[in-house]
This record gives structure tokens, C-alpha cells and sequence, in this order.
């Protein structure tokens, strides 16, 4: 987990995250928020080493947490790929991206988006660490 965050902060050295709502059971949380950042050094992520871009990226994201005791057993983030993308300049932008960003902030956005999507299999990354 530690190396996943610690590539993001590498990539986005400038990076924020803001926290919109956080909900718990006895060992888990959900989490909702908005990362923000300038890609400024190389992004390595599961689609392999992305080059920097020099550009700004807002991106809405839900993360899992699952613990055992006090310490997190497994975390599984998830955003907008194709959204990022488009945002650095490495996709073109699709019809409807600005429709998805404006809805920034509002709390059932991003699981809205997630299942209005007919595939969520190459819209999402997800990452587990045990």
C-alpha cells in the first residue's frame, strides 16, 4: 500500500486529497474524495511507466479500506481511468467528460457513474494490497 501511495505522490508532487464523506463498520471504511495534482514526474500504474505531462488532474475517487485490528489489511481505490486520461492529454476526450467532472462534489456522483457504466472492468483501476 505504501508503494502504491508513494508512486502518486512521486507523480503528482504537489498532490491533494480532499475527504468528502467516510463511512465505517467495525473493519472497514468508504471513502470518497478528490484528488487534485500536477503530473510532474513519471507515473508507474498497472498500464506501465506514463511519462509527466506538465498537466493538472481533478479526480473524483471511492476507496475501500479493510482492517485487521489497527492496521489495514487490503485497500482497493477506485476513480475515473479514462477521465485521468483525457485530463493529461493521453486520450482523447469523449462526449460527456465535462458533464462527469462537473458533477465534482456532489456525494453519489462518482457511485452513480460507476453503475451507469455498462463495463466497469476497464473503466475503473483497482489495486489490493494484503
Amino acid at each position: 500500500m505504501k508503494a502504491f501511495y508513494k508512486s502518486w505522490i512521486a507523480a503528482f508532487p504537489d498532490a491533494k486529497v480532499e475527504v468528502k464523506a467516510v463511512t465505517s463498520t467495525d473493519n472497514q471504511a468508504i471513502e470518497e474524495g478528490v484528488f487534485t495534482g500536477t503530473h510532474c514526474d513519471a507515473f508507474h500504474g498497472p498500464d506501465g511507466h506514463i511519462p509527466p505531462t506538465g498537466r493538472k488532474v481533478h479526480v473524483e475517487y471511492i476507496q475501500v479500506l479493510r482492517y485487521q485490528g489497527d492496521m489495514v489489511s487490503a485497500f482497493n481505490p477506485m476513480f475515473d481511468r479514462l477521465d485521468m486520461m483525457e485530463q493529461l492529454g493521453l486520450a482523447p476526450a469523449q462526449e460527456g467528460s465535462e458533464a462527469r467532472r462537473s458533477r465534482a462534489g456532489r456525494p453519489d456522483a462518482a457511485l452513480r457513474r460507476i453503475t451507469d457504466q455498462p463495463s466497469t472492468a476497464s473503466w475503473l483501476y483497482s489495486s489490493q494490497s494484503r
